[in-house]
């Protein structure tokens, strides 16, 4: 990210980012859609008539955060793949966020 209005230099990370997932807001614009496909970047719309998917995301996230990466110490890239892998699939068996 880059100073305040926080810009996104895309050529520095789009090997690492391959998905967007956006809202169908009228503030998103056919351009913005092309200039991360130019990158490489495919996005991906949110469902129509889902305005709590934000919501439920921020809460889901906030419980990793919490219950996961606050009491870890993550060696390297793939060690937070696995765990992250873990806290999901006990979050979807237990039924909790």
């Amino acid at each position: 990210m880059d100073g305040l209005l926080g810009t996104f230099n895309l050529d520095d990370s789009a090997a690492t980012v391959k998905f967007l997932i956006r809202d169908r807001g009228s503030n998103f614009t056919e351009a913005f859609d092309a200039v991360l496909a130019d990158a490489g970047i495919r996005t991906v719309l949110c469902n129509v008539r889902t305005p709590r998917m934000n919501a439920i995301m921020e809460r889901w996230i906030g419980s990793v955060r919490r219950e996961l990466l606050n009491r870890t110490l993550i060696w390297n890239h793939e060690h937070l793949r696995q765990l992250l892998a873990l806290t999901s699939s006990t979050t979807t068996a237990t039924g909790r966020t």
